[in-house]
């Protein structure tokens, strides 16, 4: 499941060109030199954090509930605007919930983001859903993920309410119990073994956002800390196989439209975002919208950021990754995946061997 654009095409085309404009998409492409000075990195970075939340805000019409989904609403709630308009709205939506990762996240940013904001009839509403409607776990690394942090994250937003009041049958401490032990079992995995959807061009934004979330939010400082660490982790990646923001070299997933046009995807939203070092996709990937209304509470490292951005030569990197998990005709769960890149100031190539 892959959703680029979190609203109607139909609703882009509504709102007038002055309202939806865009500037990292249509103004010219950014300057690569290296920002030496820390406190400009920051402040340019968090500018380009309120451009994405500005963009989203203005297609919101406030007499027009159907301008308003969760990422607008996110948004709307991080700049404590338009807060009753979001109350409602809310309400209106948790009368249908949804099921499965992405539909649990967003829910998650808006259950935080408003928890001092909403009205107690939307909090309630939000609460009602996570007991009435089962949720789908998904079957991919990266639904695990979202799913795991979502359920950790509302566990630990309702402490010690019983199994009755939970879609799982189990006690909230039962599922925060759950979620912690998958969540650390993975990112040991990951840093250790590797991770099986690696340097992806989309499916980077179903780990960053769940682990931003965590690190932004969670009570335990081990699991904030935790969070943090695999951002570094995943963008440090990245950082390494970009060139002028765009993912380059070999990688584990991707979809139909990066295939031809390498930098329409979340990844360069990530570069962009991070590094500012690329044009961001059209509507700043969609789904990033959900990175950005926390995104102030990270900011990579610099050694990460000069990875990125502060090339002197060519150089080759080698990664060690691991195949999915293989039920059939292989003697190996998960096989090793050797990886190689060459980065050139131009262009790059790379390669791992066969046999996903």
């Amino acid at each position: 499941m892959k959703i680029l654009l979190p609203f109607s095409l139909g609703l882009i085309l509504a709102v007038p060109a002055a309202v939806q404009a865009q500037p990292a998409f249509t103004a010219p492409p950014p300057s690569t030199v290296v920002v030496q000075d820390a406190d400009v990195r920051r402040e340019h970075y968090f500018n380009r954090i309120d451009e994405a939340i500005t963009w989203r805000t203005s297609l919101v019409k406030v007499d027009q509930p159907a301008t308003m989904d969760m990422a607008a609403i996110a948004a709307k709630l991080v700049r404590h605007e338009d807060i009753a308009a979001c109350s409602a709205r809310v309400i209106e939506l948790m009368k249908e919930p949804g099921t499965g990762p992405f539909w649990m996240f967003p829910v998650v940013c808006v259950a935080y983001t408003g928890r001092d904001l909403l009205s107690p009839e939307a909090q309630a509403a939000i609460r009602r859903a996570w007991r009435t409607t089962m949720q789908l776990r998904g079957d991919t690394e990266n639904h695990w993920a979202m799913y795991y942090a979502s359920l950790y994250l509302m566990a630990d937003l309702y402490p010690d309410e019983p199994a009755e009041t939970w879609y799982t049958g189990k006690s909230s401490a039962e599922n925060l119990a759950e979620a912690r032990d998958y969540l650390i079992h993975w990112m040991d995995l990951m840093t250790t073994v590797g991770q099986g959807e690696f340097n992806p061009t989309g499916y980077i934004t179903e780990y960053a956002i769940p682990m931003l979330y965590l690190s932004t939010w969670a009570r335990d400082p081990a699991m904030r800390q935790r969070g943090h660490m695999t951002l570094d982790w995943l963008f440090a990646d990245l950082a390494a196989n970009t060139l002028h923001g765009v993912l380059r070299g070999p990688n584990a997933r991707t979809t139909e439209t990066p295939v031809m046009e390498r930098w329409n995807d979340h990844a360069s939203f990530y570069s962009w975002l991070l590094f500012g070092n690329t044009p961001s996709p059209v509507s700043y990937g969609g789904f990033g919208l959900y990175f950005a209304v926390a995104a102030k509470n990270y900011q990579v490292p610099e050694v990460i950021y000069r990875i990125a951005v502060d090339r002197e030569g060519d150089y080759v990197q080698r990664d060690l990754k691991r195949s999915r998990r293989r039920w059939r005709y292989s003697d190996l769960l998960l096989a090793p995946i050797y990886k190689t890149s060459y980065m050139r100031r131009d262009y790059a190539v790379g390669s791992f061997q066969g046999g996903r």
